[in-house]
């Protein structure tokens, strides 16, 4: 059974990934590409990086941000179990980044989706992590 909802899992966030990663990268259509650009600006706005001096220029953040998530989710459905676990890692980070920022900008309903995929991906990190050390014993 667990080995079952793993798998359902898996493919469930992976598909998350690569289609929200593509959907920032190709917006469907210019309004969907205009709405983005101005949502990422309010986050470009809290980003971690403004505490150091240096606030990512809007596309760019939104680009980079969406092909790094296209490749983690790739990487979280195609890869090994190292290459998933790496992808989990990394996506958890982001995650933990989506729900600050939320919370910077009080937008406290918003942080559900992020804090629920965060969850899932612990909980897929964990499985992962059982069964590399099942394989070790």
């Amino acid at each position: 059974m667990l080995l079952t909802a793993q798998n359902v899992l898996q493919k469930f966030l992976s598909a998350v990934y690569v289609l929200a990663g593509g959907m920032k990268i190709y917006p469907p259509t210019d309004a969907m590409k205009i709405d983005m650009n101005k949502t990422f600006k309010k986050f470009a706005e809290v980003c971690p990086t403004v505490l150091v001096g240096y606030q990512p220029p809007v596309v760019s953040y939104r680009v980079s941000l969406g092909s790094v998530e296209l490749l983690l989710g790739i990487g979280l459905l195609l890869g090994p179990k190292t290459i998933q676990k790496v992808s989990c890692g990394v996506l958890l980070i982001i995650m933990a980044g989506a729900v600050q920022t939320m919370v910077s900008l009080q937008e406290y309903t918003q942080v559900i989706v992020p804090g629920s995929l965060f969850i899932a991906l612990l909980y897929y990190y964990k499985c992962l992590s059982v069964q590399e050390n099942k394989k070790v014993q």
